[in-house]
């Protein structure tokens, strides 16, 4: 039935999903009640369907370039790596649809993954960075093949085909990604600036670390008195006052307490021991004369590169955007910059790796040098044409 959908009628993934859905044909195995679309392409390339199954198409071997550097494994071999179709062992199963049926459905999927929309590249600068008030990320959208864009929560897409839990509002794409550029530029361009940032960070601090430490104190006299309610349930077990049973069912509810008690005391001493050291004046100056000269007419992927290593999060809204991130005076960034205008030589070292989603991370031993900064945006109101769209009677609407 699927096969067919998508061979004879042209279905996409997604209006499979939805036809399953009012025909009330439910997975097995779904919280949701819904089928995933990785699920159903998994299915529609299984060659079981056909008659034909494999074994032995891969084989274990010892990483390359292991995640995580051990000194003992129980198990070396932990990768696998594909072996030539040619020396798979075919196993003959019972068909259920034809070949025919099932390479015009895969002809069909290749054909939709080419012509969808959704694969048309537009540039967002704050993809990966920016927020939905509900917590959830935001991603681009290209309206009318890519006229309009938008950052939209994603909760639309995790829900998908039942109603999004988000009814959070659009935010205009290109304004939101222009107004923190310039805001950006010219934060790092300025030493006032940075300055005012630095200082406003800095009280923060002082206060946030007098009240951890109040914190701190408070788990650490709550904690002496769990454990010394402990100790006396011990020595009353000790004496035969009640039984094993008893003990534990009063002692299990005191050491998980004070189980809690710990992981908010290592969290409230690990924000008190922030070691990020904010810059002097002359640095500050330093700093910013060398990237004013860098970030006047810089490529989109040279911006690209900035807003990742310097913003953290962009919680927006569809009228108000906060930002927050760490300017680090290091000369990652502005060395990046110099690269795009000319290829010069460096005498500096950049420790780069590559973490496990393709992107270069530096490696510190502590927090570098820097300005940790926080700013307010306010979103104008920028007019869209209605979108029309054609009606039953195929009239625009």
């Amino acid at each position: 039935m699927i096969f067919r959908w998508i061979a004879d009628e042209g279905y996409t993934m997604r209006k499979v999903v939805r036809r399953l859905l009012e025909q009330g044909i439910r997975p097995r195995r779904s919280k949701r009640g819904v089928w995933n679309t990785s699920t159903l392409s998994t299915m529609l390339r299984h060659k079981g369907y056909i008659g034909e199954t494999h074994w032995g198409s891969s084989y274990a071997v010892v990483p390359e370039n292991p995640l995580k550097e051990r000194k003992y494994k129980k198990i070396t071999k932990t990768s696998r790596r594909i072996r030539p179709e040619s020396e798979w062992f075919k196993i003959p199963v019972p068909a259920i649809i034809g070949k025919d049926v099932f390479d015009r459905a895969r002809a069909q999927l290749e054909k939709n993954y080419t012509f969808c929309r959704r694969n048309k590249k537009n540039q967002y600068l704050l993809a990966g960075k920016i927020y939905c008030p509900c917590g959830r990320k935001r991603s681009g959208e290209g309206v009318l093949n890519g006229k309009h864009l938008y950052y939209r929560c994603t909760a639309r897409v995790l829900s998908f085909p039942l109603k999004a839990s988000c009814g959070s509002a659009a935010v205009h794409a290109r304004v939101a990604d222009q107004l923190v550029w310039e805001r950006i530029v010219e934060l790092m361009s300025s030493p006032e600036l940075l300055s005012v940032q630095a200082e406003r960070w800095f009280q923060e601090r002082k206060s946030s670390a007098q009240s951890t430490g109040d914190t701190v104190a408070e788990i650490d006299r709550e904690t002496a008195k769990l454990k010394s309610e402990e100790e006396r349930y011990s020595k009353a077990y000790g004496a035969g006052v009640f039984t094993l049973e008893q003990f534990k069912k009063y002692a299990e509810p005191i050491r998980a307490r004070i189980s809690t008690l710990s992981i908010q005391k290592m969290e409230a001493e690990k924000f008190r021991r922030d070691d990020r050291l904010v810059p002097n004046p002359a640095e500050l100056r330093r700093f910013t004369e060398e990237a004013a000269t860098l970030l006047n007419d810089v490529s989109f992927q040279k911006k690209r590169e900035i807003v990742l290593h310097v913003i953290e999060k962009v919680e927006a809204t569809t009228d108000q955007l906060l930002v927050r991130g760490f300017i680090p005076l290091t000369r990652d960034v502005t060395s990046s910059l110099a690269r795009d205008h000319a290829s010069t030589t460096h005498h500096h070292v950049e420790m780069r790796s590559n973490d496990r989603y393709g992107l270069n991370t530096n490696r510190h031993d502590r927090k570098p040098k820097g300005v940790p900064f926080m700013f307010e945006l306010n979103i104008p109101v920028v007019s869209v044409p209605r979108h029309r769209h054609r009606n039953a009677s195929g009239q625009f609407s």
